[in-house]
């Protein structure tokens, strides 16, 4: 008998290497996807917004074909080629830090990251880093033994730390438990994907800049699981109105090949340690022409501006959605150019939001007289949706959220039936 593939799956893969749907994927095409037997999905995950121009795009497939005949590899720590450099060029005219700039590239995000925190030790002599997060579980630590871990006033009904609370926190620690000369860098989400998108205050913001400002510390912009784009400005820092000293992106740089960068001001980026961090695949030729392609989409095709209509229309049917008692009880619908998201919320929290004016209801219809949490209704969703052929993202600490990513080239009729899967979803759950 012939094993499917997810019993091939099972038997191949460690069980640590979990996946949200039982799918596999052969075939992509703008925003959508098609399994081994043909059936044919609407991708609301938008491979958790790493295609942000959508699937198999037919320019970036063809920038990449040309450079595949070319030159297909060249570690960028050995010799240089063309791409390298243009792609950096590209990216210090564009990033917003209002000061000479130059960037590296890694392969992923967490290097790009770990490369921004070796250039903040080195330019400040200092080793302690502050990293800013929504409210963490029980049990969750600091990243490392000189780093802390502090919570950030991230907008959500759940994640209650206000941004005086937060700003006074901060304080406190610089105060007594790690002094001002000790500390090399904050790290911050502008907008932090993880359970969101939440939208980081642009007046919390600012102050973590003044005191970077006053106490000599680096502030870095940690854009890596945040869209290239999506928030409807090419940087999510652009919000705010501010610039950062480092920005780390990673997630729709490469409109699906792995590349990630770090940009930063000259003055610190030259600080950097010979190699860094990035692997032998850093810089691929094969990455550079997707990055190229990728920005000269985002530009051309005016896909910036496309981010705020894809939001607009995703976020109407899901306030029907929420108003409408034959379906599971919805709430806390957010989003910021097209990075939306709602949470599915136990029927206790829906009383209580419904008292607080959060947008929560107690489910009516198909949930009504049912002590279910809101995981066990957003499993039900989740299941019901990818029967319907649609696939979207469940996330969140207790995996009560939903987030939608629709790649910027999805047209209005796909997104529509999109949102009509995912209402008869909300109908069975």
């Amino acid at each position: 008998m012939v094993k499917s593939l997810l019993e091939r799956r099972t038997l191949a893969l460690p069980r640590g290497l979990s996946s949200a749907l039982p799918v596999f994927a052969v075939r992509g095409d703008d925003a959508q996807i098609w399994d081994e037997t043909g059936k044919r999905y609407i991708d609301f995950a938008g491979g958790i917004a790493v295609p942000n121009s959508g699937h198999r795009h037919a320019r970036i497939v063809a920038a990449v074909e040309r450079q595949l005949g070319a030159l297909m590899h060249m570690g960028g720590h050995v010799a240089g080629h063309p791409g390298y450099v243009e792609l950096a060029e590209r990216l210090n005219a564009l990033a917003p830090l209002g000061v000479p700039t130059k960037s590296m590239l890694c392969t992923t995000g967490a290097q790009a990251v770990e490369n921004a925190i070796r250039i903040a030790q080195a330019a400040t002599g200092r080793q302690g880093i502050i990293t800013f997060t929504a409210p963490a579980p029980a049990g969750s630590g600091p990243v490392s033994p000189a780093s802390v871990l502090m919570e950030a006033p991230y907008a959500a009904p759940s994640l209650g730390v206000g941004r005086a609370q937060s700003l006074a926190a901060l304080g406190r620690m610089l105060r007594s438990a790690i002094a001002p000369r000790e500390v090399a860098a904050l790290v911050v989400e502008p907008v932090l994907s993880a359970g969101g998108p939440h939208v980081a205050p642009a007046s919390w913001l600012r102050e973590l800049r003044r005191t970077c400002n006053e106490f000599g510390i680096v502030m870095i912009a940690d854009e890596t699981s945040c869209a290239l784009g999506s928030t409807g400005c090419l940087f999510a820092i652009e919000h705010a109105g501010l610039a950062p000293d480092l920005l780390t992106l990673d997630s729709g740089l490469g409109g699906g090949v792995p590349v990630a960068a770090l940009v930063g001001r000259a003055d610190l980026m030259d600080i950097a340690v010979a190699d860094g961090v990035g692997g032998a695949f850093a810089a691929s030729p094969l990455s550079c022409a997707a990055a190229l392609e990728t920005l000269d989409l985002l530009a051309s095709q005016h896909l910036l501006a496309r981010a705020r209509p894809i939001g607009a229309q995703v976020v109407a049917r899901l306030s029907e959605f929420a108003g409408d008692e034959t379906l599971a009880p919805i709430g806390n619908v957010r989003h910021i150019g097209a990075m939306i998201a709602f949470d599915m919320p136990s029927a206790a929290m829906a009383r209580q939001g419904a008292r607080q004016g959060t947008g929560y209801r107690a489910g009516q219809g198909a949930g009504q007289g049912r002590a279910r949490d809101g995981a066990t209704r957003m499993r039900a969703m989740h299941r019901h949706a990818l029967e319907a052929g649609l696939i979207v993202r469940v996330d969140g600490a207790h995996k009560e959220t939903c987030r939608i990513l629709v790649p910027l080239t999805a047209s209005d009729a796909v997104i529509a039936e999109g949102m009509e899967c995912l209402r008869s979803a909300l109908a069975l759950a």
